[in-house]
């Protein structure tokens, strides 16, 4: 009796011991090995035949956040850049000139006429998606308009643009912010050549201008220290545009660009240049530089609907944002 159950006891212990080691092996090979997965796993299509070509990237809704070189430029100066295309100039003006500003893109195209000349890099305010409504809404226009007054700035220079056109009135008179007489001003004003009023409800005093002067001020500490050498053809306290490459928007609605930049626009447009301003669009690549020869571009007559030719250059001027509220836009 005594060795029988010393017999139980022991099959007893050798079943507690085996069994748990069966499900462990078997808990093994219910999980598949690496090798077995790769083996089992549904194969990729082929790149060359079955898979689907990859959609072109879109920028963000606010834009792109950083510029690519490849589509700005020339790097040159666009004084070099005319002669070589053999651009017509008048006093040092491109009278053919027209800029195209492509909010999303973060760019302004530069042309004369139907010939590109040159793309810049540009900063925005910050509510950079839609149109201009009212006044500080941060905002940066879109339509047509032209070039209505130039000086220097605090922002290093100042091009003015000729917001709000008629279509901005019109809907300022619909949305209650402006009344039809102020309507009429603005009218009477863009007839003539002139900046439209400034200080409605719409907004105003938007500008292509220079750089933000802390980053001036900050690079030309630098570059008196040694620490930042001034490259040929710069001055004092200027950004290199081939060097930027993030996007920083800090205007209040303007476009701003660098300060090599709007020098080269400041010198070389005329009086009621014009602009227009896009929520997007498809970026002119810049071809390789230096381009062929083109035929001379004539000077080029004032599109319908354009600014008069007879309108007076410096007739009701406004103002300056520094002489009274800077960035009231």
């Amino acid at each position: 009796m005594r060795g029988r159950l010393t017999f139980l006891l022991v099959l007893l212990l050798c079943c507690c011991v085996v069994v748990p080691d069966v499900e462990a092996k078997t808990r093994r090979r219910r999980k598949p090995s690496t090798t077995q997965a790769s083996r089992t796993a549904k194969p990729k299509a082929d790149a060359g035949m079955t898979a689907k070509p990859k959609a072109k990237a879109e920028p963000p809704a606010r834009g792109i956040t950083r510029y690519d070189a490849r589509l700005f430029g020339p790097e040159v100066p666009l004084a070099t850049i005319v002669k070589r295309l053999g651009v017509e100039t008048s006093g040092g003006k491109i009278p053919g000139a027209r800029l195209l500003v492509l909010k999303r893109e973060r760019r302004l195209e530069l042309f004369a006429g139907d010939v590109f000349l040159k793309a810049y890099r540009v900063q925005l305010g910050p509510q950079p998606v839609g149109p201009k409504v009212k006044v500080k809404d941060g905002r940066t226009p879109e339509g047509d308009y032209f070039l209505c007054a130039r000086r220097p700035s605090k922002y290093h220079r100042g091009l003015w643009i000729s917001y709000p056109n008629l279509e901005d009135a019109g809907r300022g008179v619909e949305s209650g912010l402006i009344s039809a007489a102020q309507k009429d001003e603005i009218a009477a004003a863009l007839a003539a050549g002139q900046c439209p009023p400034q200080l409605t409800k719409l907004g105003g005093h938007l500008m292509l201008h220079g750089q933000d002067p802390t980053l001036t001020n900050w690079l030309a500490r630098a570059q008196r220290k040694g620490q930042l050498k001034i490259e040929r053809g710069r001055e004092l306290g200027d950004g290199n545009p081939a060097n930027l490459e993030e996007v920083w928007d800090w205007t209040q609605g303007c476009v701003a660009l660098l300060n090599p930049d709007i020098r080269e626009l400041y010198d070389a447009l005329p009086e009621r240049t014009p602009v227009s301003i896009r929520a997007s669009g498809e970026p002119t690549r810049p071809g390789p530089w230096p381009p062929k020869a083109v035929p001379a571009v004539p000077v080029a007559a004032a599109p319908d609907g354009g600014v008069p030719a007879a309108a007076s250059p410096g007739a009701a001027e406004p103002s300056s944002p520094e002489d009274r509220t800077a960035g009231t836009n």
